[in-house]
């Protein structure tokens, strides 16, 4: 199958590598580049391009409709439409894809789209490893095609749930609100067994209440907070959605300021701990989660930050791609470059260790 990807931020470069392990000729181009060629020959359209969130807290698909107008495009110099099928992949708000298919639908494109749930940081592995994945659309063909892309092989039983574009939506915006409500319920219990001085069993706690399936261990730590470039942001528009419908559901605006609170009582709990600023604080890692180095609106850089403003001095301890580009890091706290010291991971540096 020709296969062409808009968009070659994380998601689709993965994407990428993911399609092209099974044999497919794949087009590729950015927002801004040659959509119409990669249009022209593809057989199936994936678009990743980027939806950032406004300050109204709902998604700009200005880079979705950049696509959409390169649709139009490709029709207007009379390239067929009709055999094509259109994938969106980036997050949405409730109702867009519908609205694109309105426009899109003179051109008898087929439209659909698909909120692919995996791991910001090990996207090419989530992908090999799908047990279910939302197809917004009922759409027998379109369900198929999907089925067959992402469950090469018969073996691997992959659950397949079909349901209107807006559902899928919702289903997106849903998945991360849940998981930022469970984040946030392991670390009040965190909180309290703090308080209660029994933290020495937060971990036995939080594994026995795992054990149940009703719960599950899945995102069910005692941590720094909710972080990354998905969970926050959707968690918001979900929450605007909900205003917007005028649904009392207040639970979205709970967890946003649940979390801003939870980093002050992290913050507080280490200063109490190392009350002295001679003693730095040592970070075995800032990613917004263990093992990440993506630090898109995670807890632990934001820690970093308010330990320099306190007058602390930072060790980071972190892996050697990280260090690599350590510059993006060193912009952000460019004001306190003097008092910030990267370690290489093994190394174990003297100071007050944030972890828990």
């Amino acid at each position: 199958m020709n296969i062409g990807i808009i968009g070659i931020g994380n998601l689709g470069l993965n994407l990428l590598n993911f399609l092209s392990e099974q044999q497919h000729e794949i087009y590729v181009s950015d927002v801004d580049g040659d959509n119409v060629d990669v249009i022209r020959n593809s057989d199936i359209i994936f678009c990743c391009v980027n939806t950032n969130i406004l300050p109204s807290n709902f998604l700009d698909i200005t880079n979705v409709m950049a696509v959409v107008e390169d649709f139009g495009v490709s029709f207007e110099d009379e390239i067929p439409l009709y055999n094509k099928t259109f994938v969106i992949c980036s997050t949405l708000n409730p109702g867009d894809t519908k609205k694109i298919m309105e426009i899109l639908n003179p051109m008898n494109l087929k439209v659909c789209y698909l909120p692919l749930i995996v791991q910001s940081d090990n996207i090419l592995s989530s992908l090999s490893n799908l047990k279910t994945i939302v197809v917004g659309s009922l759409d027998s063909e379109i369900i198929n095609t999907i089925t067959d892309l992402f469950q090469p092989s018969k073996n691997n039983k992959l659950n397949v749930i079909s349901m209107t574009s807006k559902s899928a939506e919702i289903y997106r915006l849903a998945y991360s609100s849940y998981i930022h409500t469970k984040i946030n319920f392991a670390n009040f219990l965190g909180e309290l067994m703090l308080n209660f001085g029994t933290s020495d069993e937060t971990k036995l706690l939080l594994k026995s209440l795992g054990y149940d399936k009703s719960i599950s261990d899945n995102n069910f730590n005692f941590g720094f907070g909710v972080g990354g470039p998905w969970v926050p942001t959707e968690n918001r528009v979900l929450g605007q959605v909900s205003n917007d419908n005028k649904l009392e559901f207040v639970l979205p605006f709970v967890n946003e300021d649940f979390n801003l609170n939870h980093h002050q009582f992290i913050k507080k709990h280490f200063i109490k701990l190392n009350p002295d600023k001679t003693i730095p604080f040592v970070f075995n890692g800032i990613g917004y989660k263990d093992m990440s180095i993506d630090i898109t609106e995670s807890p632990k850089f934001e820690l970093v930050s308010d330990f320099l403003k306190e007058g602390y001095t930072v060790y980071i301890v972190e892996s050697d791609e990280f260090i690599r580009n350590k510059k993006v890091v060193k912009e952000l706290i460019f004001d306190f470059n003097e008092k910030v010291k990267f370690f290489k991971q093994g190394t174990s540096p003297n100071g007050v260790y944030v972890n828990f």
